[in-house]
């Protein structure tokens, strides 16, 4: 009966250690997968900045409204694009999708402006 109860509380114990190990690999890869969505996170904030004075730059010199949709459009199906491939990539598609909405409501402004002007 002892020794029954003592190989029962040994395999407890192994399995509780090989559940730790797995707890602490899951939250190490929890925690690169942030990391990569901060940096994902700073790279779409830069390429934004990027596409604004792109923007800018092809406003004042085409000097025509009518061209500047088709240029946001593209920069921001460039911007997509490269973005499903990092997230895909990383696994965070739910991340990607509110990316997505984020940018596809940036292009809706912008065309909203285009045709203001």
């Amino acid at each position: 009966m002892n020794t029954c109860l003592q190989a029962t509380v040994e395999g407890l114990q192994e399995e509780l250690g090989r559940r730790d190990s797995q707890l602490q690999a899951l939250q190490e890869e929890r925690a690169d997968q942030q990391y990569r969505a901060r940096q994902l996170q700073k790279e779409v904030e830069n390429l934004q900045t990027r596409t604004a004075s792109l923007q800018a730059v092809e406003s004042s010199e085409v000097g025509t409204a009518a061209a500047a949709p088709a240029a946001v459009a593209s920069v921001l199906l460039q911007l997509t694009l490269w973005l499903l491939l990092a997230l895909l990539q990383l696994w965070l598609l739910p991340l990607f999708l509110l990316l997505l909405l984020f940018l596809l409501l940036q292009f809706v402004a912008a065309a909203i402006v285009v045709r203001r002007l």
